[in-house]
């Protein structure tokens, strides 16, 4: 074999290697870095500030739901008695808006605790 047919022989026989070194390369870079942002993720979801929501839009993503619908099914998740005070004490504070909304001003007005009678259905009450 000549001289220069040897020359472009082992050139493209570097360039191939070469090739294969940046693949590998693209992937393990690729690899690390969704290796770091799973690890890192939350630290840096924290770390901004707390009017981004990156946590809570980040648990919403997860669970593929809106904020408030995500919101009530960690909650229930978390702890299934409690989320169920929290919609029986909405349910009597809707029930009775104007009642506690006169209640409030009537505090406001006197700068003391005020006693208020409030309406509850008994079959509403602990339901779901």
């Amino acid at each position: 074999m000549t001289p220069i047919l040897q020359g472009v022989t082992a050139s493209a026989r570097r360039a191939e290697d070469q090739k294969r070194w940046v693949m590998l390369a693209a992937i393990g870079g690729i690899v690390v870095g969704m290796a770091l942002w799973a690890v890192f993720a939350g630290i840096v979801a924290r770390a901004v500030p707390a009017s981004w929501q990156w946590p809570e839009k980040m648990a919403a993503r997860t669970l593929a739901m809106p904020m408030w619908e995500g919101g009530q099914r960690m909650m229930q998740a978390g702890d299934a008695q409690a989320f169920a005070n929290v919609t029986a004490a909405n349910r009597l504070v809707i029930a009775n808006r104007s009642a506690l909304a006169g209640c409030a001003k009537r505090a406001d007005r006197t700068g003391n605790l005020v006693q208020c009678s409030i309406a509850v259905e008994p079959t509403r009450i602990g339901r779901r």
